[in-house]
């Protein structure tokens, strides 16, 4: 079935996912980000707010957003959540108590969006929308949370008003969209282990070339965690008597695609020392003692995520 849609045409698949018609999508045209929104029943005001915040990206085909409202009489609704769900590239998860208690959620939507995000298939995104324990979750917490500085949308200490909230998380949600359609085009590279060097990008990208992304925050790549041989042999040349073989483990963390832009640092630290300018261009030519004070700064403005 086709429905009008401004002056394009759009088709609805058996699961309501939202397709461009073939008769006007471009193959050199990027596609519109499966946006996928995971939320309770009491929260369904806050979605309707923000849906409506997004509403400049859908019409400017950054994204297209679906949740289950979208389910027409007729359809199994477990099978348009699932079949929506995988499909998704961007996952909001719209956080408050009410959230957590549900075990739907917990059970089904968030064990399958929490996955799709550790596999590389979409960006999960977490979205305060009141004040709760999100922190306590061991993969939600580590996450990067909207809005700003993860205040609940209904806070009025934070905001002035929760559109003032709801308009930052759009702000989020289309950087994460910018950067989630300019590393779309990159070939995936194998994730790291501890017996494989970690070569995330290709040769080209090792040097000084503009990157897809001016912040790069959302891409992160999870390398896998285990346990390799520090040192080096006994008999080996050049061998210093402290490089003495031994078992380290490490635990499953990630890592940034590309390099800090200088746009990034110009943003934390409000100065850029970089010799050759450019936004886009990786940052050069700080000293250590700076690097742990960006670090700091990072941290204090998007908590939970501990950057190293």
């Amino acid at each position: 079935m086709f429905q009008s849609a401004g002056e394009k045409q759009v088709n609805w698949t058996s699961g309501g996912l939202y397709l461009p018609s073939r008769q006007f999508a471009s193959p050199h045209m990027p596609q519109p980000l499966k946006t996928f929104i995971i939320y309770a029943r009491e929260d369904r005001d806050a979605l309707l707010e923000l849906k409506k915040q997004l509403i400049p990206l859908e019409r400017r085909e950054q994204i297209a957003v679906w949740y289950d409202g979208e389910i027409v009489a007729g359809q199994e609704w477990g099978i348009a959540i699932q079949s929506n769900l995988q499909a998704a590239d961007i996952i909001l998860l719209l956080l408050s108590s009410d959230f957590f208690a549900s075990d739907y959620i917990e059970k089904e939507e968030l064990k399958e969006a929490l996955a799709r995000h550790e596999n590389g298939q979409s960006v999960v995104v977490p979205v305060v929308i009141r004040h709760c324990i999100w922190q306590e979750h061991p993969e939600i917490q580590k996450l990067q949370v909207l809005p700003e500085g993860a205040a609940p949308v209904f806070s009025k200490k934070h905001w002035d008003s929760p559109d003032e909230a709801l308009a930052n998380v759009a702000q989020g949600i289309a950087r994460i969209s910018k950067n989630r359609r300019g590393a779309g085009d990159i070939e995936k590279e194998p994730i790291a282990t501890p017996s494989m060097p970690a070569r995330l990008h290709k040769e080209e990208m090792q040097r000084a070339q503009p990157l897809p992304s001016p912040t790069s925050l959302s891409c992160m790549v999870r390398i896998k965690g285990g346990t390799f041989t520090m040192g080096s042999p006994e008999h080996e040349d050049g061998r210093f008597d402290n490089e003495v073989q031994h078992q380290v483990t490490i635990a499953d963390f990630e890592i940034g695609r590309y390099p800090v832009t200088q746009q990034l640092w110009q943003e934390i630290m409000g100065a850029n020392p970089s010799q050759f300018k450019g936004d886009k261009l990786p940052v050069e030519s700080m000293i250590w003692d700076e690097v742990q004070e960006f670090l700091k700064k990072l941290n204090a403005r998007y908590p939970g995520r501990n950057y190293r």
